[in-house]
């Protein structure tokens, strides 16, 4: 009778040590899920700004480049909305808007652009870096005029709740600007223009 009692007891701690693995199964499986998700649609608001680090005017000038450029002229600051699909963690596909006024020039400029940014890592806090490529469909500033827009950004992604994040980036902006309207080997003036982005994910 009292070896009986001590089998049953030894089958019960067996079964309550089984079960016991058997409950941390899918706690540890849940803890390698990903702590966060980005896919779907998102939206960027940015605050830029821009100064003109290099100018070249003609290819008949002579003149040799001017770095950095003592004009205003060029000098900016933006503010721009971009709307599309983030594919995953790292992939977001785009595009969007920028207002520009330009400080020396005191005029606006409206550029539409695509925009391809891809985060580095999977985490929520993440470099990240970012192209866009447009024109100015409207512009009351010589500065853009006929000007193909392109932009690049290298910067930091700092995670939020929900998916929402803060963004921070050096920018650069180059403007190949031809007064016939052609940017393949026809720019009559190009202007590189370097700053810094700030700005909201959500």
């Amino acid at each position: 009778m009292k070896q009986k009692t001590q089998q049953r007891r030894s089958i019960i701690r067996l079964c309550s040590v089984i079960l016991f693995f058997l409950l941390l199964i899918p706690t540890g499986a849940k803890a390698e899920e990903p702590q966060y998700r980005l896919k779907g649609f998102k939206a960027f608001v940015n605050l830029n700004t821009n100064f003109n680090v290099f100018s070249k005017t003609t290819e008949e000038d002579t003149t040799p480049p001017s770095f950095p450029i003592s004009e205003p002229t060029y000098n900016n600051i933006g503010l721009s909305a971009t709307l599309g699909y983030q594919f995953n963690n790292h992939v977001f596909v785009g595009g969007g808007m920028l207002v520009e006024y330009y400080i020396g020039d005191e005029g606006f400029s409206f550029p539409l652009y695509a925009d391809c940014r891809v985060n580095l890592l999977d985490r929520p806090t993440t470099p990240y870096v970012d192209v866009k490529l447009g024109g100015y469909f409207w512009s009351c500033s010589m500065a853009a005029v006929s000007a193909l827009y392109n932009s690049y950004e290298v910067g930091m992604r700092i995670g939020l709740d929900k998916g929402k994040a803060l963004n921070c980036a050096l920018l650069c902006t180059f403007y190949p600007r031809g007064d016939s309207g052609s940017f393949i080997g026809g720019a009559t003036d190009r202007y590189l223009n370097l700053g810094l982005s700030v700005g909201y994910e959500f």
